[in-house]
């Protein structure tokens, strides 16, 4: 062999080793892929979202717990303790976005205000409500117990209570 002809064959190899082909780029594309699709379920903004906002609600309803709570301890009577005026809750509703509180007494329970109590002995019931979600706890006039917060039955929430 010439010296022109080894020169053009160390050529020819040095071409073909240097570059990727396009089989290569296409498994590490695929790689990728996989790996972006695992990392967007993983990280779901839309499902952190909606603990957030339930996190939110269930600390909202703890601070009116522990307010009912306190009216309660200082009162015997129920009827001055069935409105969120009067425990001291104001302008929460809507607090996440699209969350109402509810306080109820046993005579009228539901998921509306109840200010007029049948009886100074009521149970009374604060309730937060996000969609699906609901904490609540109350606290009995009768027997002067507060409840601890729960998720009622049938209430479907991403976070639980502890």
């Amino acid at each position: 062999m010439e010296g022109g002809e080894k020169q053009m064959i160390n050529l020819k190899k040095s071409k073909a080793a240097s570059g990727f082909t396009l089989i290569e780029l296409l498994i590490v594309i695929v790689i990728i892929g996989i790996l972006a699709g695992v990392l967007i379920t993983v990280i779901n903004p839309a499902r952190q979202q909606t603990r957030a906002r339930e996190t939110v609600l269930r600390s909202t309803v703890e601070k009116g717990c522990l307010a009912l709570h306190a009216c309660g301890s200082t009162s015997a009577d129920a009827n001055t303790c069935d409105t969120k005026d009067e425990i001291g809750v104001l302008g929460v509703d809507g607090t996440p976005t699209g969350a109402t509180y509810y306080l109820t007494d046993s005579a009228t329970p539901g998921d509306a205000d109840s200010s007029a109590n049948t009886a100074a002995t009521a149970n009374v019931v604060y309730r937060g409500l996000l969609g699906t979600c609901r904490f609540q706890c109350n606290y009995d006039f009768n027997a002067a117990t507060a409840g601890n917060i729960v998720i009622p039955t049938g209430s479907t929430c991403m976070i639980g209570v502890q």
